[in-house]
């Protein structure tokens, strides 16, 4: 299996897919609610969690080294602007 730490991010998100889709149970009830897929083996299933933490882990780290939290200028919002123009 892939190496969550290191491993890219879209061959992380294809493997959780395709666990998704064989166990039928979404990512973050595996992770975060301690759901237990039918039929999964131990190895397996602490790849998962860790593999789902990994990739939120480096996804939040990523969105604050490119400055998405960083200040945008001002905006002036008017009602005025969404309203259809008078007749």
């Amino acid at each position: 299996m892939l190496d969550p730490d290191t491993a890219p991010l879209l061959e992380l998100d294809r493997e959780l897919t395709r666990l998704q889709r064989r166990f039928r149970v979404a990512s973050h009830e595996v992770s975060e609610l301690g759901v237990r897929p039918e039929g999964i083996d131990d190895d397996t299933l602490a790849w998962w969690i860790g593999a789902h933490r990994a990739k939120w882990l480096r996804r939040f780290e990523r969105s604050e080294t490119i400055g998405i939290t960083d200040p945008v200028e001002q905006v002036e919002l008017r009602k005025n602007r969404l309203r259809r123009p008078p007749r």
